[in-house]
């Protein structure tokens, strides 16, 4: 790696702990001028990295081949998943077709319809009135079962999946209509089916969806 790249990582790090200009100026001995050209630098080269990036998805790299070359852990390939699909380089409909042909877990006919189980604290709530929450029993692609919510059969509901403490999971939003209520060890249960989803939302519930089944294949 040559000095100049190591710099200039150095003088992002710098800019990211709220250095000033001035500050930087005396630490690197450098001008205004040069610290704007190395940040544009920056920026350019990551920029190719990341169009670079999205053709080898969209070329059917493997996950492993991806995670080599990139220096990438299996937590950075999500998060530069996230990064591509919010700059447009990637759309959610490419993500998934890179997933499902670079993982051997559950058959495309059956994916949508599978429900996993949860064994995590998930909450998710009403978005409109945030008293009326629970937690989520099990999830598929186009449902989900929440325990501890109230909930009416035919109403439709915008729920807000808050996420989880382990990290699993990125928050997300949808709207869905309820097709059944029931109880569950005493308390009562709703199950729903997904009306309407973002690109990007449909997106964390694909990634949440493929780390429930990277799990279920360890145990």
């Amino acid at each position: 790696m040559s000095i100049r790249k190591i710099k200039a990582r150095e003088i992002m790090d710098d800019i990211k702990s709220g250095m000033t200009p001035d500050q930087l100026m005396e630490k690197y001995n450098i001008s205004k001028k040069g610290i704007a050209k190395t940040i544009k630098q920056i920026l350019d080269e990551r920029s190719h990295v990341a169009r670079t990036l999205a053709q080898d998805i969209q070329a059917g790299i493997k996950d492993s081949q991806l995670m080599e070359k990139y220096q990438l852990s299996s937590e950075g390939v999500r998060a530069s998943l996230k990064v591509l699909l919010q700059e447009n380089l990637l759309t959610a409909d490419e993500i998934d077709r890179w997933r499902s042909r670079t993982e051997d877990s559950i058959p495309a006919d059956r994916r949508e319809a599978q429900r996993r189980p949860i064994g995590i604290a998930v909450p998710v709530q009403d978005s409109v009135n945030s008293r009326n929450k629970g937690t989520i029993k099990d999830v598929a692609e186009n449902g989900l079962a929440v325990v501890g919510m109230d909930a009416v059969v035919g109403q439709m509901t915008q729920l807000a999946v808050l996420g989880d403490d382990l990290g699993l999971l990125d928050p997300f939003e949808l709207k869905a209509e309820c097709r059944w209520v029931a109880t569950y060890l005493g308390r009562p249960v709703a199950g729903f089916k997904i009306s309407e989803i973002s690109e990007y939302d449909m997106y964390s519930l694909h990634a949440f969806l493929k780390t429930l089944d990277s799990e279920s294949r360890k145990m």
